[in-house]
């Protein structure tokens, strides 16, 4: 699971996982490239939909 700043979102990290045979999920924040925050409740609903 990553958290991702809204000004840079890459999935480099998704072909690594899937390589690997892992999941792979991502949330993306709000801010600036300065600072973001992400919804507490965004990533309790993105890690429900991950395989257990």
């Amino acid at each position: 699971m990553v958290i991702q700043p809204p000004d840079s979102v890459v999935s480099v990290l998704k072909t690594t996982t899937d390589r690997q045979g892992q999941n792979f999920a991502f949330v993306v924040g709000e801010g600036d490239q300065n600072s973001f925050v992400a919804d507490v409740n965004d990533i309790e609903r993105t890690l429900d939909l991950l395989p257990n």
